[in-house]
């Protein structure tokens, strides 16, 4: 149960009451579009606080730099914050009832634990789970039914497994990071060597996967383990799911990728990164701190300067916007020099 009093007690270093008085009643967590009474709402423009009030939300967080409408009912209490997205982030956690499923519930009858394995205080692992030998697991970590922990790999503190993960051997992952369904660390990078006939034979990928604190990977992605040392993933990093990161890669900390983002071999990209979805970028390419694509963009070259790009080849965003505006008229500008051309009897170029 979740009440008005409790949030504002709670997090009263983030939000301050600006508008009415704590509804009694217990609160739901739901958006401006479909909120009413006994709903709590988050607004971070202008036009979502006026929807809000007009649909009679009994709780509104929203930015202290919007405007009341005129005529608010008290009954409708209203918190302001500086970060309506960070208020988002720690306020909505209470409503989450899949918050239940990490609770520390032992150890599987019908899980396989290796006896060299090593495992924490108050450690979780569901059934059919299988850990190989010599893994170390530290405190708090929970590891859900049909995942697989190879060999020598390590997890940090807090760390939560979802069901049906693949933790290849050696890798390591830092504290509290959060991997989702169908994932796969440490799979084989992509290495082969051809012969005279064109045969293809595969070279042994002897490396690992490191993975720093607080990384969370969306499901179904895939990081491959370096041919001969690591493949870096920075603290803080977040991947969406479908996404894939080739072997001997090093990403930076805190950064963001959106769903299908895709990197080859030995790519090094720096920290606060932010991708897109479906954004490509090639082998060997080295992209800089503070870089954002746009999505589906390409890059095929170094990224040395911070700041935004996108299309393929890859351009400033300024450019790249000029370039998407552009293309609904290209048909009628060939057309307009096509006359242009024809008026002056010059003969248009194949």
């Amino acid at each position: 149960m979740i009440l008005a009093q409790d949030i504002v007690h709670q997090f009263r270093s983030l939000l301050e009451p600006w508008h009415g008085n704590p509804p009694p009643g217990t609160l739901k967590a739901a958006p401006v579009e479909d909120c009413g009474p006994g709903d709590l709402v988050f607004a971070s423009k202008q036009e979502q606080l006026n929807q809000a009030c007009e649909k009679q939300a009994s709780v509104i967080v929203t930015s202290g730099k919007l405007t009341l409408p005129a005529g608010l009912s008290t009954e409708t209490f209203v918190l302001k914050t500086a970060h309506v997205g960070l208020a988002m982030a720690q306020v909505l956690p209470l409503f989450d009832s899949k918050r239940s499923r990490w609770q520390f519930a032992g150890l599987h009858p019908m899980s396989s634990i290796h006896p060299t394995a090593r495992l924490g205080k108050n450690v979780t692992v569901e059934a059919f789970v299988s850990i190989g030998e010599n893994v170390q697991i530290a405190d708090d970590c929970f590891i859900a039914s049909n995942s697989v922990i190879e060999r020598n790999a390590v997890l940090g503190e807090k760390c939560r497994i979802h069901p049906q993960v693949f933790i290849g051997s050696d890798s390591v992952l830092g504290r509290e990071c959060e991997i989702h369904p169908h994932v796969t660390i440490g799979s084989d990078g992509f290495g082969y060597a051809q012969d005279a006939s064109f045969q293809h034979h595969k070279l042994p990928q002897l490396g690992r996967v490191t993975i720093g604190d607080r990384v969370e990977i969306g499901a179904g992605t895939t990081i491959d383990r370096a041919a001969f040392t690591e493949t870096k993933i920075g603290s803080g990093t977040k991947f969406d799911n479908l996404c894939h990161v080739a072997h001997n890669c090093e990403i930076g900390e805190n950064g963001i990728m959106a769903g299908g983002f895709m990197v080859a071999g030995s790519a090094k990209i720096g920290a606060r990164f932010m991708s897109g979805g479906s954004t490509v970028v090639a082998d060997h390419v080295h992209i800089t701190d503070g870089v954002i694509l746009a999505g589906r963009s390409s890059v095929t070259g170094n990224v040395d300067k911070p700041g935004a790009y996108g299309g393929y080849p890859l351009v400033p965003m300024k450019e790249h916007l000029r370039t998407i505006a552009s293309l609904p008229h290209v048909v009628r500008l060939r057309k307009q020099v096509s006359r242009i051309l024809k008026h002056l009897n010059l003969q248009e170029e194949e």
